[in-house]
């Protein structure tokens, strides 16, 4: 799997807490125990929903040691539940996208930042697919002009549709993306600050934003939107996507009509 710098470095730091953690227990020696003592430790240290994420990336750890008959496979998560509370899933609207768009900002590395976020809104893809476009990686098909790429993160296959106006800024900047995920979202906390608007605007919010929009006001079913954003299965797709009583009271309309 090839994982972009930050989520690196990010299993990186998770795996050299366990290591610390059972202080170089032999891996052969590792119980239940010394799991329940690692989750109440995580769990005294970060809020519920970091707790949950950071808890998947130990899972991971343990579970490559056991496929490689380097942990014994002794029911090691027996008795051990986590449950992930959903957020709410916020988004940008239209006019809010609008305002992004239109904003004169103070100078140009700002403007720079408002396209790519634009850019993002409309493919939909992460921060590490998103710099990762290549000229080369756009194809058409009966006019529809295309990426189809595995995701940095996950190495999961997407799909999404490049659109007039993503292709224009992708050709503005000679396919040149070159940012940081640091400098781009604390660039992302000025160019909404300039542009009036006040919920906190980050890379993650532009991914929420274009499987919003393609659910409630395009009507793409939630199999063809997972599938853009590279999902491995719908239900992570509910948990970015959640559809509106009026689209879904629409789109029953649509079906029975006759």
């Amino acid at each position: 799997m090839n994982l972009c710098l930050n989520v690196y470095k990010k299993y990186e730091r998770i795996m050299k807490y366990v290591v610390q953690f059972l202080d170089d227990k032999e891996c052969r020696l590792i119980t239940n125990s010394d799991m329940k003592r690692i989750v109440a430790d995580m769990r005294a240290k970060y809020q519920n929903s970091t707790f949950a994420n950071l808890w998947v990336i130990v899972k991971s750890f343990i579970t490559y040691g056991i496929n490689n008959n380097r942990i014994p496979n002794d029911n090691l998560f027996a008795t051990i539940k986590v449950v992930k509370k959903p957020k709410k899933v916020e988004y940008l609207t239209m006019e809010e996208l609008d305002r992004i768009r239109n904003t004169t900002y103070s100078n140009p590395s700002l403007q720079r930042v408002a396209d790519f976020a634009i850019l993002e809104a409309n493919l939909g893809l992460a921060y590490c697919d998103l710099v990762s476009i290549k000229r080369e990686d756009i194809k058409e098909y009966n006019g529809i002009r295309y990426i189809q790429k595995q995701r940095a993160k996950t190495g999961v296959e997407y799909i999404t549709v490049v659109g007039d106006e993503a292709m224009e800024i992708l050709e503005r900047y000679n396919y040149d993306i070159s940012i940081t995920n640091q400098v781009y979202n604390r660039y992302l906390k000025i160019v909404a600050l300039q542009a009036g608007i006040t919920k906190k605007l980050h890379s993650h919010l532009l991914r929420h934003t274009f499987a919003h929009h393609q659910l409630n006001e395009k009507h793409l079913n939630i199999a063809t939107v997972s599938k853009m954003l590279g999902h491995t299965n719908l239900k992570q797709t509910m948990h970015y996507c959640q559809k509106h009583t009026n689209t879904i009271l629409e789109e029953f309309v649509i079906a029975n009509q006759g």
